[in-house]
Parts: C-alpha cells; structure tokens; sequence
C-alpha cells in the first residue's frame, strides 16, 4: 500500500466505515479523481482473500467506477523480453479475457489438464484510456520514471523503492534449481544472456495474465504454461475479482516465476506498477466519470412537458388497475431490478406467504433460491427475509426459521400490551388476569388484542366480578374466538354478512366512503341518493364500519382510508375454516358464487341512482376534453362515493359469480334494459377515449343480450369491446 499512497497528490482525512467493513483504507486524490486504496491483510494472498476485500470495497463505496488491482507478480521472460522493474498490463486477445485462471479446470484423458470457464474482461473504458496511453508512449517516453522521482523526493525514506540495478537482474536457465539461501551459490554459468537496455526506464507489456492460488516458483513449469498459454505475468489475486469486480490489472515485475525467487525488487516493481496506475489515471477525464450520476437540473421548456407527461405516467401506474396487470410480470420486473442495482447490497421483505395459494409460495420461495444462488455465485450480498403464520408449512433449503413465539421478549411484549390496554383494575387483580390471559393466548397477539378489547367492555362497565368468569369462557383458538365474537348476539347479522363479503371479494379495498354507501345499496337501496355529509360524517361512517363488521374491521391510517380486516387471520376463519358456511348455512356449498351476485346487486341498484343534476340525457361523454371531463368526474365522485366502483365493477362480479356456476341470463336481460345510463356513467369514467362505448355500440348490445345465457356468457367489457370494433362513429 505504500507506494500506491505515496503516488496520490493528497491524501484525505479517513472516514467512518460500516462495521461490517474490515477493510483499511486510504483516501486521496490523482489529477481530479478521488481515489480509496485497500490492501490484502497482512499475511493473507490469494484469490479468496483478494475477492472478500473487493467485495467490502464494493458494498462500502457502490459508485466506484474506475478499478485497478495493482501490484506485484512473477514475469514471464521466455518469449517477450519481461525483466525485473517492468509492468504488465491485463489486455485481452483473440482467445483471452487478459486474465486466466490456470488451476481451474479438469483431467482428462492421458492425463491432460483442460481449463474450464473464462473470466471477465478488464471494462471498456479502461481499455480505451490503456490504447489511448499506449499511442502516447510511441510518441514519446512513458512518466513511471518522473513519477518515481517525485515519490521518493517527496518521501526520502522510501529507499528500498529505487531501482536495484542491472546486475542485480539475473535471468536463470529454466531447468537451473536454485541452490542455497540466495542466489550467491548459484552457478553463473547458468545466467541467460540478455543484451543490455539502453535505459534503466521500465519497460511497459501488455498481454495475458496467469492467476491461481498457488505461487509459480518452478521455471521449466513456467515456460510450458508461457508457450501453452501465452501469458506475460504470473500473480494470485486477480482471478478472484474479475467477475465480481472488473478492474484492469497491473503487475510490477519482482522475480521470474522461478525457484530463484527473492524479495529484493518488490519495493521497486511495486512502485512501477503504483506509477503506471497513476500516469493511467491522467488521460481519463473526470467528467467522463461523473457524467454517468449527474442529474440534469436544466430542463428546457420544451422537455418540461414531457417530463410532466412522463411523472404523471408513472403516478397513473400506480392505479389499482394497473397494479393488478403486473401479477404476470413481477417476477421478471423483480429480476430486472435486480439486474440493475449492480453490486450493491439488496435485502428484501416478504410478508405474509401463509395470505397465497400453497403452489404459490412454493413458486416464489423457489425463484428466492435461484435468485440467492445466482447471487452467491457473482459476489453480491442478497438477503431475504419472509414471514408467515405456522400453516402452510413451508421449507427453506437454505436459511435460518426463527419462530416469534420462541424469541425472548416475545412474552415480556406481550405482557407490557395487556398492562398498557387493560382498563382499571388492582395490580394484583391486573397480576391474575395476566397471567390467565398469557397462558390461554399460548403467544398469539391478535388473541390477546381481541381479548383485551372484550374484557375492557366488563372493566368499564364496572363489572369487575364477571370478567375473571369471562375469560374462563373466552376460547382459546383464535378461529373460535372468532366464532363467538360473531354469535355472541344476533342483532343486525344481515349487515354483518354484508359488511364479510364486501370485504371478503370486492375487487379491490373500498374507501370508507364507499364501504359506506356499499352497505347502503344491498341493505336500504330506495335510500340512496347524494352523499349529505353535514348528515352522514366521517365519524358516523367510522362507527358504522365497527358496528357492522362487530370489530373485526378496521379503517386504514393511509390518505385514502380503506377498510380491511382487523388481520389476514379473519379471512382465514371464514374461508379456509369455512365459518362464512357454518355461520350462514343459506349461502350453500358455494359461498364466493352467491356472495359475488349480492355484490352486483349492490352495484347495479348504486348505479341507477339518480345523478341526473350532473349528466344530461343524451350525453354520452364522446368527445369530452380532458379537463372538463375531469372536473364533472370528481364532482359526481364526491356526491356518490360507490360510483365510479359500481360502474366499472358490475361486470366483474357478474363475470365471477357466473364462472362459479351461477348463471345471469335474467341479470343479462335486466342489465340490458339499462345498458344506456350504464353507457353514460363508463364513458364519464373512462379516460380513455378509444374504450367509451356509442350509442350504436349498446343498441346492437341489446338486441344481442338476450340471447346469452351460460356458458356463452362472457365478461361484458371483452365482449362490449368486440361490438364496439365493429361500430363506426
């Protein structure tokens, strides 16, 4: 690391790194670049280490674009004229990356070693700067030599970096064995004779790199290796990075790759490999880096727009509609980002898989695995975590299972809610309901929230005597809890069914206000007119959602209030437990069919209600221009809440309750009937222009409607859509 920090032309102060990160560095500047420098462990080389400190570097500074591994290595003097002092350079050819890793590969027949894989090569923009340096230096003499000047009158205790002089260069015969501690011992006689340089300058190769994690110390191997492939340098590190961090390789030369290695040069090759980087460094342009992350601020008057254009694009993606055409393409969209965030570190969360089809989870858990091999394969930190009820089991071939409940603090936390929650009792009173209530909730919160809401109704009430009674009767599974907060009394159950599969199969949440007037419409549809909100308030509407689910929904704390279950595990009792049967046996053995066509009762009885204050007869929307249209939609939207859900979701229950085999020929016909204000209120919601429906379109609907009826019973927007092809205007 040494004579790369004595190249900088400053060095920075250090900065606070992740803990994660075991890595030291330095930091500093050449010419306009800022530049960190890491280093192997003292008394650690090889491909595995080189590759865990790349990997730090990478996920401690993710926008590095330049990367160079310099250092020293052992040249290869048989065919090219490689002496001790010079650089060698990773430059890819016709049948090589510039880097090749020599161990790895197979045995095959008489014994033969065949290589396997290929390495990455060095990035394009490093080896346009390296052509560019090389076409400087046949114009004129490369700077290693002024650069080893300023270091070492910079830092005059850098001795041992200076050259070590031609005579201490000694090239021996690759079948000659080192004898002795040094070199001292060895026949001269031995020496290969090399014509003098007319300079003491390093000389600067380009070509391939031989890497493996094993020193070549053995000159007849080494010159087999040359000729068969065609390498200049031997080394240990770069192998390891190549895939996961492409950089370009620099190699000071210290020894020939023989038994006669020593470590006199490696100071000095270090150096000249360090200075190389550096005169390197000085043909590329720093905005050539920086052009890459700059955000354009200067935006023309001609691209605002199209900017504007392009954000509410992306903001119109987000729509529900939109959001439900994605469920073919997430999975190729989740690689694409992954793809795209490069070497950085990515963690996902994955709630809930106990809420998808068993085949489902296996699916995804099995494209995680992929997705981790993959990763692990190119070096990037990829972490998943998933979360999930104890049913369906699922196995993780590669993983940790923590289990909440088993997890210290678990119960303490539970403790802690129930004595923050419980109304006013005594503590030792508090003491024994505790204790009762932890033992029978066997570490299920929502038991204990359920609980705790159902005794506090005694505590208020002064009922101090009852409530230990009441506990004692509370069950302790959650789906018969459930059942008995449903049962307990028999008032308003007809809203409670609604307000169940409402939430159970509508198309997607329903905002407060139409949750709200959705009710409205299957329980007192002669009553529904503009919403009156000086009558109807929020808070009217934030009881009635309680009152009519008996608790176990719950408004959203997003903007658009929406109204869900009070946990996934309500959806559950009444679905998979079958308890929406069992508690209302009139529904049949097919519950989803007939609660879809309450649904679209619901839905058609809101759509004929009257909205003739804001659409005129005749008025079919057509031509419409967007800000107008806009305007009159909000306006109808704010007076009846449930509209624009009634008009575009009509068709989607009907749809769904015939493919669960409840035919709708007598709907189709009633629904035909009043196709024509159906026609106006889809055109009054559809922003697109080309799918409004004609007149001509909905006359030829009705002559053709009643002659459906089951299986030719299609959804009504494709079929809609058919005929409207075949209009004209």
């Amino acid at each position: 690391m040494a004579a790369a920090k004595a190249m900088l032309d400053d060095i920075h102060q250090p900065l606070a790194m992740s803990r994660n990160d075991s890595n030291v560095y330095v930091f500093g500047n050449i010419s306009n670049h800022n530049i960190v420098i890491a280093c192997l462990p003292s008394g650690q080389y090889g491909i595995t280490s080189a590759a865990l400190v790349a990997n730090n570097m990478r996920w401690s500074f993710p926008s590095i674009q330049i990367r160079l591994m310099v250092g020293i290595g052992g040249g290869v003097p048989d065919k090219v004229d490689v002496r001790l002092g010079d650089v060698v350079i990773s430059n890819p050819t016709t049948s090589s990356s510039g880097i090749i890793q020599y161990d790895f590969g197979k045995t095959v027949k008489a014994g033969r070693f065949q290589l396997l894989g290929a390495l990455n090569k060095p990035p394009q923009q490093l080896l346009t700067a390296v052509a560019k340096l090389r076409a400087d230096h046949q114009l004129g003499p490369s700077r290693i030599s002024e650069h080893l000047a300023t270091m070492r009158e910079r830092n005059p205790s850098m001795d041992a970096y200076k050259y070590c002089g031609a005579g201490q260069d000694r090239l021996y015969d690759p079948a000659y064995e080192h004898v002795g501690d040094s070199c001292d011992e060895c026949d001269l006689s031995q020496l290969v004779r090399r014509d003098p340089r007319p300079s003491n300058c390093p000389k600067i190769h380009y070509g391939v790199i031989a890497s493996a994690n094993q020193v070549m110390k053995h000159g007849q191997t080494r010159r087999r290796l040359a000729h068969e492939l065609d390498v200049l340098c031997f080394e240990m590190e770069a192998a390891g990075l190549m895939d996961s961090f492409p950089c370009l390789v620099v190699r000071g030369i210290c020894d020939y790759s023989d038994s006669h290695k020593a470590k006199q040069w490696q100071e000095y090759a270090a150096a000249t490999a360090a200075a190389y980087a550096k005169e390197l460094l000085s043909v590329i342009p720093s905005e050539q880096i920086n052009q890459g992350s700059m955000i354009d601020v200067n935006i023309s008057p001609s691209r605002e727009k199209s900017s504007s254009d392009r954000r509410t694009h992306l903001l119109d993606s987000l729509r529900f509609d939109a959001i439900d055409s994605r469920h073919s393409t997430i999975k190729s969209a989740h690689a694409k980002t992954f793809a795209k965030l490069g070497q950085r570190q990515v963690t996902c969360f994955i709630d809930a898989l106990d809420e998808c089809d068993e085949g489902e989870v296996r699916q995804m858990l099995d494209f995680f695995e992929d997705l981790g091999q993959n990763a692990v394969q190119n070096s990037i930190g990829f972490y998943v975590c998933f979360s999930s009820r104890h049913y369906p089991y699922m196995d993780v071939q590669y993983g940790v299972r923590f289990t909440l409940e088993d997890q210290k603090g678990h119960q303490a936390d539970l403790e802690g809610y129930v004595r923050s929650k419980m109304k006013t009792v005594t503590r030792k009173q508090a003491d024994e309901l505790i204790q009762e209530i932890l033992r029978k909730a066997s570490g299920v919160f929502m038991w204990v929230v359920l609980v705790i809401d159902i005794l506090n109704k005694d505590l208020q009430r002064g009922r101090i005597f009852a409530v230990k009674k009441r506990l004692q009767e509370i069950p302790p599974k959650l789906s018969d809890l459930f059942r008995d907060i449903l049962t307990r009394d028999t008032e308003n159950m007809d809203d409670l069914l609604l307000s169940l599969q409402w939430i159970l199969f509508c198309k997607r949440p329903l905002r407060l206000e139409e949750y709200y007037f959705a009710l409205a419409a299957g329980l007192e549809p002669e009553s529904l007119a503009e919403w009156d909100s000086s009558q109807i308030t929020k808070e009217v509407m934030n009881q009635f959602v309680v009152s009519s689910s008996k608790g176990l929904a719950e408004i959203t704390k997003s903007e658009t209030a929406a109204v869900q279950f009070i946990h996934e595990s309500v959806r559950d009792f009444l679905l998979k437990d079958d308890g929406l049967t069992s508690l209302w046996p009139d529904l049949g053995d097919n519950p989803k069919g007939r609660s879809h066509v309450r649904l679209m009762n619901c839905c058609h009885s809101y759509t004929k209600v009257d909205v003739s204050a804001y659409v005129q007869p005749g008025e079919y929307f057509l031509e419409e221009d967007k800000s107008s249209a806009e305007n009159l939609r909000e306006q109808v939207a704010e007076k009846f809440p449930l509209l624009e859900y009634a008009t575009n979701q009509l068709l989607y229950h009907a749809d769904a309750a015939e493919s669960l085999g409840v035919l709708q020929k007598s709907f189709l016909r009633e629904f035909a009937s009043s196709l024509d204000n159906w026609t106006k209120l889809h055109n009054l919601f559809e922003q697109d222009k080309i799918s409004r429906y004609t007149q001509r379109t909905t006359s030829s609907f009705q002559r053709t409607a009643p002659h459906l009826s089951g299986s030719r019973l299609l959804f009504m927007r494709p079929y809609m859509g058919n005929m409207l092809a075949q209009s004209k205007f």
